[in-house]
């Protein structure tokens, strides 16, 4: 679960490990938030031509494995919801709208 707050991404239920807990991750800690796919991303992480986590995916609304990453310096962060295409643009203008008011 995640929200838009106007200091940066809530994420409720985060695990870093063993434990559940809420975490606020600041705008300013943010380098890029973009929608995955797992499936996709497992098999071009097999792929020699196409390593690593591909750019973006076009599936199926609702597919399980899609999801919100959230990349910051310090590591990167995967979210689920209801509708993700609307949640990355979103979070893409707030993410702007933050960085033009903070320069």
């Amino acid at each position: 679960m995640h929200t838009l707050e106007p200091t940066g991404i809530y994420l409720s239920g985060y695990s870093p490990g063993a434990g559940e807990q809420s975490i606020l991750i600041p705008y300013v800690e943010i380098t890029r938030i973009r929608k995955i796919s797992l499936a996709e991303n497992i098999v071009s992480g097999l792929n020699l031509f196409k390593p690593g986590i591909v750019e973006e995916y076009e599936g199926v609304v609702g597919d399980p494995l899609h999801f919100v990453m959230i990349e910051t310096e310090k590591g990167r962060y995967l979210t689920r919801g209801d509708d993700l295409d609307e949640f990355v643009v979103q979070a893409n203008q707030r993410l702007a709208e933050y960085r033009k008011t903070s320069t």
